[in-house]
């Protein structure tokens, strides 16, 4: 994982509670996700018609792309599964909003906002540390999850270079 301490702009936290998860939208009462590692923008860098995607209440990320869910090697790798689903929801929905949002205001390019909605911006890796599981999110009419790479940790460095290179 790349060391993101320099850059102000760019921000990672560790087990740290979403907070701003719109309830009517697909939350159903469930708590607060809070992945083992989440990492995004700064809401502070960018405009204020695009804070609408806020994650936390203060000194938030906005346009998050990466989540992970990690357990012990005795751990429950289905359960970090459902973590990883549902922190990539939330992070879809929230960026769902922001490039709604964005689309109105009068100056937007529409066009360019319609070819942001269109790609894969948000990933998700779970491990218990014998294997990894990387899954991309996105939303086009409907939520998917779809698995992007499977590998071991043990044999070889490719799982290492998944995690990296996602």
């Amino acid at each position: 994982m790349r060391d993101y301490r320099h850059d102000r702009n760019y921000g990672r936290y560790n087990s740290r509670a979403i907070t701003e998860i719109p309830t009517q939208d697909f939350n159903y009462g469930l708590s607060n996700a809070e992945p083992d590692v989440l990492e995004g923008l700064k809401t502070r860098v960018l405009p204020e018609h695009l804070h609408d995607n806020a994650l936390h209440k203060k000194d938030s990320l906005s346009f998050c792309h990466f989540a992970a869910e990690f357990k012990r090697t005795d751990g429950n790798l289905h359960q970090a599964r459902l973590q990883a689903a549902y922190d990539g929801a939330i992070l879809v929905n929230a960026r769902e909003r922001a490039l709604e949002r964005a689309r109105a205001n009068p100056s937007a390019d529409i066009a360019a906002l319609d070819k942001a909605a269109n790609e894969v911006a948000v990933s998700t890796c779970v491990t218990d540390g014998k294997v990894v599981e990387v899954y991309a999110h996105y939303y086009d009419g409907e939520y998917h999850q779809d698995m992007v790479g499977c590998e071991s940790l043990l044999d070889s460095n490719r799982g290492r270079e998944l995690i990296r290179n996602t």
